[in-house]
């Protein structure tokens, strides 16, 4: 099986959970539009004006494990006033979505 097609789990950090105690669950629903086509275990959530975020990829492809280097994706309509992060790790039998600020990596 792909590493891309394993159930998907999403935690975040305390740091993000106390900035963002009323975390947009959208943000994950927006996101999932651009996890199909690209698979990247690094997503970059960047506001870039009100009520628009603008989303990166850096890191490896899970299916493939080619690199990518940071590039725009699309912009997704959210609320967000601090950039954070999407890490995604394999755990063998699932994936692990974890949101967290760059200074908590």
């Amino acid at each position: 099986m792909k590493p891309s097609k394993k159930p998907l789990e999403f935690v975040m950090t305390a740091a993000f959970a106390n900035h963002y105690p009323l975390f947009d669950h959208k943000i994950v629903y927006l996101w999932s539009k651009f996890w199909s086509p690209e698979p990247i275990d690094m997503y970059i959530f960047e506001p870039i004006e009100d009520g628009w975020i603008q989303l990166k990829v850096n890191g490896y492809n899970l299916d493939t494990e080619e690199y990518i280097e940071t590039k725009n994706i699309g912009k997704i309509q959210a609320q967000a006033n601090k950039t954070f992060w999407l890490k995604i790790d394999d755990y063998g039998d699932k994936l692990i979505g974890t949101f967290l600020f760059p200074e908590d990596y």
